[in-house]
């Protein structure tokens, strides 16, 4: 009996020491496997500037418009009061969308075409990193500084401003040795950038004096000397050569006469914005009107919808002279009428930012996440209808403004809208995501 007992014991001890030690062997391979993934995606994403920067944009495209959406519910339809915030509302929404959601596309964008465009050699991989990382943590506590404290604030934008910085130095040394036929367009293209580190010094300047005057600026700079001059130029360039790559019988058009035009006409209404001269904003939206929409037909709106991905960039186009018909029916409206309330609100902005700037940086952002990643140029069914849902955003949320703020269909329209442009944002993470931090396609497998 005693021998069979201590038989009994001894299977006992060796089954928990056996099945001890292969939990631990299961636990240990899985560590293992869990930092090997980690480290296989850190590389990935590191592996070219814009893998962090659209990770970050649409992250950060989420979080924005989830606490404006919340802002608005509580300021618009009644709801229980948030805390207390160091800024107003308005302006850190202001700040959140031109200087802490675009730039994180834009600059991934720009880190990753300058060198592939002209040639050169890679932008070192450190630089585009700490751009990243002073972006993002910068990002992260304009949000703590918002509830708890402006010195937090401005902590928060001198990160976003160094990683401004870094990005934009990147940018001019790949830039000066260049020898290329579109060096105007790429020097265009950088001297916005600089425009809007202007524009978000100003911002931090107001932070400090609480300056009116300064405020204004960064938020004038910030759409009309940057932001919208920046997109303009980009799409003059790279619109009439991606469509000249796919559609048969394309006639480039691309003078630079043209593009000179739409730029004075820009800076024109950006400084009678910063003036408050509305009663003669009706003069630069007809000088840009006219070349605005001359390009979306010589471009080929609608042949490019026999390419999906390529209409993709010529309907966030064509929002631009859009936005421009509502301007100036407003401004037109205004003088009319002798300076009455303004009948459009903020529906011409809208039209612009969240139609024409989302739409393209989306558009953009979607082609070259498919290209350097080596996959096809096509988009699938649920990528069409994905990049619909941002256009049906951008639509409810000029619709928004046309109606009586605080009644039913205006807040109705906004939290629809932005619940649209959440999803929106957060489908494309998840269709695209794995193609910003996953291995590329083998060599073989690659289209061109």
């Amino acid at each position: 009996m005693k021998g069979s007992k201590t038989l009994f014991v001894l299977c006992g001890q060796c089954y928990y020491e056996t099945a001890g030690k292969t939990i631990r062997t299961f636990r240990r391979s899985q560590m293992t496997a869990t930092t090997k993934s980690f480290f296989a995606a850190w590389k990935a994403l590191a592996a070219a500037p814009h893998r962090l920067f659209f990770l970050g944009g649409a992250c950060q495209g989420m979080a924005a418009m989830l606490w404006w959406s919340l802002e608005l519910s509580v300021r618009l339809g009644g709801l229980s009061p948030l805390p207390a915030y160091t800024i107003p509302p308005v302006w850190a929404h202001a700040y959140l969308m031109i200087y802490g959601l675009f730039p994180f596309f834009i600059f991934g964008f720009l880190l990753t075409f300058f060198p592939n465009w002209l040639d050169a050699g890679r932008i070192p991989p450190s630089h585009s990193l700490l751009s990243f990382f002073a972006f993002g943590s910068g990002t992260v506590l304009f949000y703590t500084g918002l509830i708890f404290s402006k010195s937090i604030l401005l902590l928060a934008v001198l990160l976003v401003l160094s990683g401004w910085g870094i990005g934009a130095a990147s940018l001019i040394r790949i830039l000066a040795p260049a020898r290329s036929p579109e060096k105007i367009h790429l020097s265009l293209m950088a001297l916005f950038v600089i425009s809007g580190a202007v524009g978000l010094l100003s911002f931090f300047l107001w932070l400090i004096r609480n300056d009116p005057i300064r405020l204004n600026f960064a938020w004038v700079v910030g759409i009309w000397f940057f932001l919208l001059p920046l997109i303009v130029t980009v799409s003059h360039l790279v619109i009439p050569f991606f469509s000249n790559a796919v559609l048969k019988n394309y006639r480039v058009f691309q003078p630079l006469w043209i593009l000179w035009i739409l730029l004075a006409g820009i800076f024109l209404r950006g400084l009678l914005e910063w003036m408050g001269l509305r009663s003669v904003f009706w003069i630069p939206d007809l000088v840009l009107l006219f070349p605005a929409s001359y390009l979306s037909f010589a471009w080929g709106f609608r042949k490019s919808a026999e390419i999906k991905m390529l209409f993709m960039l010529h309907l966030s186009f064509a929002w631009f002279p859009v936005a421009l018909i509502l301007d100036l029916l407003q401004s037109l409206t205004f003088i009319g009428s002798r300076g009455a309330p303004l009948i459009l609100g903020l529906a011409p902005l809208h039209a612009l930012t969240v139609g024409f700037f989302s739409n393209m940086v989306i558009g953009m952002s979607t082609r070259v996440t498919l290209g350097h990643s080596g996959r096809h140029m096509g988009i699938d069914g649920a990528a069409w209808r994905l990049f619909l849902t941002f256009q049906i955003a951008a639509v409810l949320r000029v619709l928004a403004d046309l109606f009586p703020a605080g009644g039913f269909f205006n807040l109705g329209a906004y939290e629809v809208s932005a619940l649209l442009w959440i999803a929106g944002f957060f489908f494309w993470l998840l269709k695209y995501g794995p193609l910003l931090w996953g291995p590329d396609p083998p060599v073989e497998e690659r289209q061109a």
